[in-house]
């Protein structure tokens, strides 16, 4: 989670602090073994994540379903 103040820095800072996150939550899931039950083999996992970021600022209106959709297609992407 990011918190955001009035001094947040511009939305490229902000979508690569997000990329970053979501790779190292990639990495760590990725490099982990889940046991699904006693006596069974462990599974490995993998995970895409889409990331998107508005500015208030510059795009006070931006509606919800918009970024979502811009999240949705950075997902894609990221597969």
């Amino acid at each position: 989670m990011m918190k955001l103040t009035n001094h947040a820095p511009n939305c490229a800072t902000l979508t690569r602090k997000a990329q970053l996150a979501a790779d190292r939550l990639r990495r760590i899931i990725a490099n982990a073994a889940f046991q699904i039950g006693e006596g069974r083999s462990a599974v490995h996992l993998s995970v895409s994540v889409g990331v998107a970021v508005s500015d208030a600022g510059t795009t006070p209106d931006l509606p919800l379903t918009q970024l979502w959709s811009c999240a949705d297609q950075a997902l894609y992407r990221a597969k």
